[in-house]
């Protein structure tokens, strides 16, 4: 293979970093399982990627985010609520927003928002984030056959009884968190 499509796989898992986590750090490390790429080389561009991304999206919050959210007043109570759950569980959050689908963006921003002070975020994203990639590395690599060939037995309805347990238990969580 040419080096400049060995290059542009490694810049894709950097910017895949930006766009979604697991997902494309799954892609990637099937990249490397099939000798493509470097496992080592991509781990890094996902993990300089990651880090970046977090970055990004903390100093937005840090030094644009009160700016945009004093122009709506009806952001002001989710925003005080928020600082009272950081107040709670900000070392929590810091440590597992990774591993929470879906907050990867914004959890990030948030902090900026927050009272954490920079060397604190910048300690807990990079201990969040090398524990995430190196469970997601792992996971990937060593477990991507059994996962595949678990794909390949599932029907249509084998995924929507799976997606139905998956909804089971967010609820079942979300009504104990009420309690």
């Amino acid at each position: 293979m040419t080096d400049w499509l060995i290059s542009l796989g490694y810049l894709g898992a950097f910017i895949g970093a930006f766009v979604e986590g697991d997902l494309i750090l799954f892609t990637v490390v099937q990249t490397a399982r099939s000798g493509y790429l470097t496992l080592v080389g991509v781990v890094a561009s996902f993990f300089i990627g990651t880090l970046i991304a977090d970055w990004f999206f903390f100093l937005t919050g840090r030094y644009r985010g009160r700016t945009y959210l004093g122009k709506y007043k009806r952001l002001q109570k989710p925003l005080a609520n928020m600082e009272t759950l950081f107040a709670k569980k900000g070392r929590a959050l810091l440590l597992g927003y990774r591993f929470m689908y879906g907050f990867r963006s914004v959890l990030p921003l948030l902090f900026g928002l927050s009272n954490i002070s920079i060397a604190e975020f910048a300690l807990y994203s990079l201990v969040s984030t090398s524990v995430w990639i190196t469970f997601f590395t792992i996971v990937s690599y060593y477990f991507s056959d059994l996962f595949l060939q678990l794909s390949g037995v599932l029907t249509l309805w084998g995924w929507i009884l799976v997606f139905v347990l998956i909804l089971a238990l967010g609820w079942l969580f979300y009504k104990q968190k009420q309690k």
